[in-house]
């Protein structure tokens, strides 16, 4: 893996001149994926944050690299928060809304992040968020009802302004004066019914919101998503898929052409007041006369550029050399660049690492050969990426035949050269019907794919397919012990959260390679949904015992009562096993933690790997709510579990790894609790201690772990971030004694 070492190479001698761990966790990539906002810092105006569906990233070069921040934010709240701002009066601060309705803020230029205590009333959703200028912390904030709210302590609480603001419209978007902060222009939303009267685009306000009243144009279907000052008296909107510009702050307003703008986004440039630039992900004009005259600035875009998803935002922060750059947030390659001297758009997402992976596969033969699964289902976004020199570039490598990707397995029988491995890649497919499962197969290491959903059933939607096992015995001769060296491998079982039906094909499985499927869920717990609850059991990890034909399967308890009262569970959960190939399941979980006061209820247990050589010896991690997790182990096959070692505080484990030459080593991989960083372990003596790996790898969720086939020593996860890569030196690395009996 000669590129993986260049770069470890390096990170050895920058690890000569900085603490222990800081340098040892390397990013291979993909850079990219869904950014859905820029802004820039008006405080440091060279300095620019970019929020994504993984999180926040900062950039203090004008757009050219890109670092991680964020560290307090729930990247899985992301997904379509688009609210950005900063204090203008308050250098460092920024204030930022989750997907819940929750309000962020950041003191130390979004490093770190505290709720500020305010979350928005469901089922409202935050459209528009402002700083208020001027020496208090005031915020102005539109929801998707009605009304401007106006919040004077830091966003900890807002008030409502209304008076002049029809109480049955929402407001798409708000601006406010530079040079008069009592100014401010609300454009208009969607309103509840339909109806043919002309609407006003926008209304303003003149005393800080107490009172509004109707301007610029007015449409039966208007609909103002930007209005943009320029700070010297000239204001724009775009509505109604119309560009219109006043000269005298919003009193009178005037249609630029007939450029249709639907989609688009505007922004001031930074180094002449009447410069603009107005863009999406095919087109671009800029004019330097208050968009009187347009000229043509799309070259770049289009393309593999093109982004199905509208942007939010431009953001133009100075530099030095070009005099400005202009950063444009895309759905796929993170954001796109044009110098204020240049002539073309270009990819500026060098560190911009907001592509969240899951599932993993490295070639056993040439392990240069990535491949990594995208979490999330984006429009026109390949659902896999491919590397062929170890994460140096990224390509794609599946189509459109599913949306996203959670699970990669290969079948090491079938892996003798790369170009005729054959590798199960497992997700889901949120668009479409008639594919239920969304698992797809290649035999020719990934070239091309087959969609594999024979005796599923064609209708509704599938559940995502978020685990693959493959039973390392099912070739058709099975040697006397031990795993098959030629197959391929027959028996596949795949693990699904079955949204379709949540009492059919949680657990799936095929005795042809994929090709037929059946479902094999008998003795699991049926959903229970009774008045006062509703309980549900989903598998959530699979493998196989070394010794005989035993199978062992973790789950996880969801439950929840109608009003939000406390429950106390009944539905059986925990571990199961079968001895009869998944034909049916008992419940194994004696030893494993309870919830408070159920008797087969139990913590959810995400992950579990067995022992490659000794039969009836396996490891499950249960978690403790609130604590983190702790691994538990089984000598007897599953009758009994005994705690190994000391609890993983804060870290919710969602992937063990066992080395399968030195079987002591146990690695442990999962999502950060309570805003802390992701976490990796490691156990050199079977579980009974663990030492940290994390140090340095900042990202909050880590879902896969993988060693690398040609170097057990390296081991890779997926997370929220990317593909990291890490070398590992244990101390007992050749020792391969079990450790622990």
């Amino acid at each position: 893996m000669d590129r993986m070492f260049a770069r470890l190479a390096a990170a050895v001698v920058l690890a000569c001149t900085v603490p222990a761990f800081a340098a040892t966790w390397t990013p291979l990539g993909p850079e990219g994926g869904p950014v859905s906002t820029m802004l820039v810092d008006p405080n440091v105006e060279s300095w620019v944050y970019a929020l994504g569906h993984a999180g926040l990233f900062r950039s203090e070069d004008s757009g050219y690299t890109w670092r991680e921040a964020g560290k307090g934010l729930d990247s899985n709240s992301l997904f379509y928060a688009h609210l950005l701002v900063a204090d203008r009066e308050r250098p460092g601060r920024l204030y930022l809304f989750e997907t819940d309705g929750r309000l962020m803020r950041s003191d130390d230029f979004g490093e770190n992040w505290k709720p500020t205590g305010y979350c928005t009333p469901m089922p409202q959703l935050p459209l528009a968020l402002v700083d208020g200028a001027g020496a208090g912390e005031e915020l102005y904030l539109t929801l998707d009802q009605r009304f401007v709210y106006k919040s004077t302590d830091g966003g900890r609480s807002f008030a409502m302004l209304g008076n002049g603001l029809p109480d049955w419209r929402a407001l798409a978007s708000l601006a406010q004066d530079p040079l008069d902060p009592l100014h401010l222009i609300a454009g208009g939303g969607a309103i509840p019914f339909a109806t043919d009267d002309p609407l006003p685009a926008m209304y303003q306000t003149r005393d800080g919101g107490l009172s509004w009243s109707e301007a610029g144009p007015a449409f039966t279907f208007s609909y103002t998503t930007q209005v943009q000052f320029f700070g010297n008296g000239w204001v724009a909107a775009l509505s109604s898929g119309k560009l219109y510009v006043s000269s005298d702050s919003g009193q009178n307003w005037e249609s630029r052409g007939d450029t249709d703008v639907q989609g688009m986004v505007m922004a001031v440039l930074p180094t002449i007041p009447q410069q603009a630039m107005l863009v999406d992900s095919r087109r671009c004009y800029r004019s330097a006369d208050y968009f009187l005259t347009l000229d043509d600035c799309s070259n770049g875009l289009g393309g593999s550029a093109a982004s199905v998803i509208a942007p939010r935002s431009l953001a133009a922060p100075l530099h030095a050399a070009h005099a400005y750059r202009v950063l444009l947030p895309n759905n796929n390659l993170g954001a796109l660049a044009w110098n204020g001297d240049g002539e073309r758009w270009e990819t500026g997402s060098a560190g911009l690492r907001a592509e969240s992976v899951r599932g993993l596969a490295l070639l056993p033969q040439d392990s240069q050969q990535l491949f990594a699964g995208r979490v999330y289902s984006v429009p026109g976004r390949d659902p896999l990426a491919r590397s062929m020199d170890g994460g140096g570039e990224w390509q794609t490598a599946l189509g459109d035949t599913i949306k996203l990707v959670r699970e990669l397995q290969i079948d090491p029988t079938q892996a003798a050269t790369a170009a005729t491995t054959h590798i199960y890649a497992a997700g889901g497919d949120n668009y479409s019907f008639g594919v239920n499962g969304a698992i797809v197969k290649s035999i020719d290491g990934g070239a091309s794919w087959q969609i594999l959903q024979g005796g599923l059933p064609a209708g509704g939607i599938g559940g995502i397919t978020h685990r693959l096992a493959l039973d390392p015995r099912s070739c058709a001769a099975p040697p006397a012990s031990g795993a098959c060296q030629s197959g391929p491998l027959q028996t596949v079982f795949a693990l699904s959260d079955a949204q379709g039906s949540l009492s059919h094909y949680r657990v799936i499985k095929s005795n042809d390679a994929g090709a037929h499927w059946q479902a094999s869920s008998s003795g699991l717990p049926l959903p229970l949904n009774e008045p006062d609850s509703q309980q549900v059991v989903l598998p959530t990890d699979l493998d196989f015992d070394s010794g005989d034909a035993t199978l062992y399967l973790s789950t996880a308890a969801y439950y929840s009562s109608p009003d939000g009262s406390p429950l106390t569970p009944t539905i059986a959960s925990g571990v199961f096993r079968s001895s009869d190939g998944g034909a049916s399941w008992r419940q194994s979980s004696t030893g494993l933690p309870q919830v408070d006061g159920a008797a087969d209820t139990y913590q959810p247990v995400r992950a579990l790997v067995t022992h490659p050589r000794r039969g009836g010896r396996a490891w499950a991690s249960a978690l403790v709510p609130g604590a983190g997790s702790r691994i538990y182990k089984t000598v007897d096959g599953g009758d009994h579990w005994l705690p190994g070692g000391e609890e993983l505080a804060q870290c919710d484990v969602r992937d063990l790894r066992i080395d399968p030459a030195a079987p002591q080593l146990i690695y442990a991989a999962g999502f950060a609790l309570t805003g802390n960083h992701g976490c990796v372990f490691l156990s050199e003596d079977g579980g009974e201690t663990w030492t940290a790996l994390h140090a340095g790898l900042p990202v909050a969720r880590v879902s896969d772990l993988r060693l690398d086939p040609q170097d057990q020593r390296t081991i890779l996860v997926t997370t929220e971030h990317g593909v990291w890569l890490n070398k590992v030196a244990p101390d007992r690395i050749f020792n391969d004694n079990f450790g622990v009996d």
